[in-house]
Formats: C-alpha cells, sequence, structure tokens
C-alpha cells in the first residue's frame, strides 16, 4: 500500500510538469435536441466549461497547458468520468435518445476512457450496509482487489495505470466512512457504534498529500473520512458537529492546503445548507485557515447572498398553480404563521415526512397557522397522480417553470423546510423537519398554546 501511495505522488507530479500546447474536446451528439448544452468538469479544480452544439449535434472545448487528468462531462442525465491531456484530441459519442446515453470514444486516449465507461468499475450498493460491520468491510476489501483486476486486464499504458489504481481506492473505498450512519439507518439499529477497527481502517486508508486533491474521489473518501472520525458535538447539531470537525483536523492534519480544501468545504457547505446563523465561531476558524482569495472571495459571495433573506427579512414570494389550476401566492397567506415544505415525488425523504407533516396539519387546525407543500416535481402530471391517489392534504401547490423561490433561498436539497411569521417575514429559512419533536415545540411556543 505505501508503494502505491508514493508511486501515485510521483506520477501526478511528472504529470503537472509535462503540460503542454492544445487539444481539443470534441462531443458528437447522435439525436440532438435544440439548445441542449453540456458541462465539463475539471476534477483537479472544479472549474467548468459550457460546451454548446451546433445543428449538427457537434460540439468542442480547446484546452490548453493542461496535464492529463480526469474530467466529468455531463450531458442530460448523462456523467461520466473522462480522460483528457492537452497534447491529444478526443472525440465522445452519445445518443442523446437515451437515458445514459451510449458512449464510445475515438483519439489516442479512446482506449483509457472507454475502459473508464465500461461500467466494470463498482462500488457497493446501499443495501450493503445492512451487512455487519466486519462483513462490510471485507466487501470492499474484496471489490477493490476486484477493480484492480479490471484495471489489469484493459492493459493500459503504466503511467495511467499507476494513477489510477490510487484513483480506484479512493473511488472503491468511498463508501465506507459512511457505513456507520447508513447501517443505523437501513437495520433501524440505533445502539450500533463503529469498533475501533473500523476507525483504523479508516486512518490506513487515508493518505494526507495535497497532489492527491487533483483526484475527486480522494476529495471525497478525505472529506467524509474526516467527518466519520471527528467527535460528534453533544447536541448533535450540524453546526456544531461541523466546528467539532474542523478542530480535529486543525489537531491532527499538518498540511495546510489539505486543511484549506477541509475547512473550505466544511465551512461552505454549512453556509450553503443553513445559513448564517450562529456561525461567529465557525467563520472565525474558516478565516484562521483559508488564505486562497478565490476561495474567499466565494464565502464572502455566499455569506452576502444569505444577508438578504436573513431572520427577520421579508421572504422571497411566489406565485404557484393548485392542484385545480388556480394561481396561489405567498401573499395570500399574510396574517398567518407559514411552514412550506419544498418537495418531489421522486424524493423518498421528502414522501417519509409526508405522514408526519399531516400529523402537524390535524394538530394545528383552527389555529393561524397554515402548512404549504410545494412541489418542484419537471412532471407535473407524476405531482398531481400522487396528491390526488394519496389524498394529500394541506395546501398542495407545484412551482410550474418557475424557480425563483428556490433560487432565492438557494435550494439544491431537498426536503427543504420554511418558516415564516405573519407578516411575510422569515423565522427560519431552513426549519426543523415534521418528524422533528423540536417542530411541535416551536409551533407551540409561537402560538402560545
Amino acid at each position: 500500500m505505501i508503494r502505491l501511495k508514493i508511486g501515485l505522488t510521483l506520477v501526478l507530479a511528472m504529470c503537472i510538469a509535462i503540460a503542454t500546447k492544445a487539444s481539443v474536446v470534441t462531443l458528437k451528439i447522435k439525436n440532438p435536441q435544440k439548445d441542449e448544452k453540456a458541462t465539463l468538469i475539471y476534477d483537479a479544480n472544479g472549474e467548468k466549461e459550457e460546451m454548446t452544439f451546433d445543428y449538427a449535434g457537434i460540439g468542442r472545448i480547446e484546452i490548453f497547458d493542461l496535464y492529463p487528468q480526469y474530467a466529468t462531462l455531463v450531458y442530460k442525465k448523462t456523467t461520466r468520468t473522462i480522460y483528457i491531456d492537452s497534447k491529444q484530441d478526443l472525440t465522445v459519442f452519445i445518443d442523446g435518445n437515451t437515458p445514459e446515453g451510449i458512449i464510445s470514444f475515438e483519439g489516442k486516449n479512446a482506449e483509457i476512457n472507454t475502459y473508464l465507461n465500461s461500467g466494470k468499475i463498482k462500488t457497493l450498493p446501499y443495501d450493503a450496509y445492512a451487512d455487519k460491520e466486519k462483513e462490510y468491510i471485507e466487501k470492499v476489501d474484496d471489490l477493490y482487489e476486484s477493480n484492480l483486476m479490471v484495471l489489469d486486464s484493459a492493459k493500459l499504458p503504466n503511467r495511467f495505470n499507476v494513477v489510477e489504481k490510487g484513483r480506484l481506492l479512493y473511488l472503491t473505498y468511498s463508501t465506507l466512512p459512511e457505513y456507520p450512519a447508513n447501517h443505523r439507518h437501513i437495520t433501524k439499529d440505533a445502539n450500533y457504534k463503529k469498533s475501533t477497527a473500523f476507525n483504523n481502517k479508516l486512518k490506513s486508508l487515508t493518505t494526507i498529500d495535497a497532489t492527491l486533491l487533483q483526484l475527486k474521489e480522494y476529495k471525497t473518501f478525505l472529506l467524509r473520512t474526516m467527518i466519520s472520525l471527528s467527535p460528534t458535538s453533544k447536541d448533535k447539531s450540524p453546526l456544531n458537529n461541523t466546528i467539532s470537525c474542523i478542530k480535529y483536523i486543525d489537531k491532527t492534519i499538518k498540511d495546510p492546503k489539505i486543511v484549506e480544501f477541509l475547512v473550505d468545504k466544511l465551512v461552505t457547505e454549512q453556509i450553503d445548507f443553513n445559513g448564517l446563523s450562529d456561525t461567529e465561531e465557525l467563520l472565525t476558524l474558516y478565516r484562521k485557515n483559508v488564505i486562497n482569495p478565490d476561495l474567499t472571495f466565494r464565502l464572502e459571495k455566499l455569506c452576502h447572498e444569505w444577508k438578504e433573506i436573513g431572520i427577520g427579512h421579508p421572504s422571497p414570494t411566489f406565485t404557484c398553480s393548485d392542484i385545480d389550476g388556480y394561481t396561489v401566492s405567498l401573499k395570500d397567506f399574510r396574517g398567518k404563521f407559514v411552514y412550506i415544505d419544498i418537495w418531489a415525488t421522486w424524493c423518498w425523504p421528502c414522501r417519509k415526512e409526508i405522514p408526519y407533516l399531516e400529523n402537524l396539519e390535524e394538530k394545528y387546525a383552527g389555529n393561524d397557522i397554515c402548512f404549504i407543500s410545494i412541489s418542484c416535481d419537471k412532471d407535473k402530471l407524476a405531482w398531481k397522480s400522487l396528491v390526488k391517489k394519496n389524498k394529500m392534504t394541506g395546501i398542495q401547490l407545484h412551482f410550474g417553470n418557475d424557480s425563483s423561490f428556490m433560487t432565492a433561498y438557494d435550494i439544491h436539497v431537498i426536503p427543504r423546510f420554511i418558516l415564516l411569521d405573519r407578516n411575510g417575514k422569515i423565522i427560519n429559512m431552513n426549519a426543523t423537519r415534521p418528524s422533528d419533536e423540536i417542530t411541535t415545540k416551536t409551533f407551540d411556543r409561537l402560538l402560545g398554546l
């Protein structure tokens, strides 16, 4: 294992040194649709380039001075890992009529990209989290060996093989740090606690090396591992868990670039999802560890956006259609507290909350609080069908094509709950879920019950 890690670091360093000139990544779409776009995301730095298509379904991106590296190609529901560099042109073929896209390649790196998109490289499925801890670790160990065999059988250039073995390590084991939480969830075993052997396994797989930040799989594994290894705060709140994790990182990791990456990721995600409430200590830890001006500018921009929709500010408004096609706006509910549920029919965690939400509607019937569920389903018929079939109560609305409310609240993960006062001002832009007992206590306090 040690030889693998050293070899991977050397190869990545060599790749950086040989960056040269320019090449073209071409995407050819069979059965293209009007005004479609694709996105190329460079795994090393997360930068994105958008690709537009001509009438024949051909799009191109020219890349300059780029060392050989992985990138993510996103087209409709097709998300693929590809391998590019500025010495080698690459052509990617996709069938726009199939959900996942039939994909093939032309160019000197075609064999590498065919291997990457063969579907033979695996991670453990979610239902494997039901296994006992030791069995799960054995399964993921076996799967890593299996993935290495797939790579060996592809007979690819040695320089690529060394880097790919490292990528496969972190890709295969990316599910491991999430085993404890997912095992408790899938087995309903609230008493399960991870063993010392489990933590030691995670530590043995973790290399602290900033050159590996070029691999998105390494970044995912490292972030998940730090969250898994760090102590949980006493109140188990997301904010205090994030602070606890950052303090653990600050104490155990000495590489400033690794620390900067982790702290930026943790703080940005915390504020992005939960806003600025009580984040003074969090922001102090951020300023201590993050100096990259691009990262600090991005966080400042995010904080500014949240200040515009902070507690006590007027809520962004919406105008939606109800199940019968009538137009409904937020202003229609002035004079009452408003609890808004942003959801979708395809979202399992959203649907899990529905019975709890209906219980709240029944409990507080006749009080000055209304419950509004707004669907962000693209398939409006699927929404109508589910609402009618399940005889869903409360105020059922659909956004239609208007995403301005979700954009204003920066909603990109659902379900999301928002609590407003009688004047339409924000009490909590990321309120507790109906299943959380705190929600009932909050309503009782607001209504004086």
